[in-house]
């Protein structure tokens, strides 16, 4: 049986801090890939470089944002399965 004590446990542990800080890092760029303007207006092959830029930061930022709450799921489950089946 898990107890709270270990499911608290679980939630501070390094590996959860490194995906946890994965998934933040993957929001972030998303969104600022998705609301990217500057304060410049780029005309021609910069506008399409700035435009490039952001669609590589918003997949970037998808795939380390979903994958990295795959990640996190997965080994949260699989730690408190474990845990609960070593007690």
């Amino acid at each position: 049986m898990l107890r709270a004590r270990d499911a608290i446990g679980l939630l501070f542990d390094r590996e959860v801090a490194k995906l946890a800080a994965v998934v933040a890092i993957g929001w972030w760029m998303c969104w600022t890939g998705a609301t990217s303007g500057s304060w410049i207006e780029f005309t021609g092959a910069m506008r399409g470089i700035e435009d490039l830029l952001s669609m590589l930061a918003v997949l970037v930022g998808a795939t380390l944002a979903f994958g990295g709450t795959l990640a996190l799921m997965v080994k949260l489950m699989y730690d408190a399965v474990a845990l609960a089946n070593a007690n």
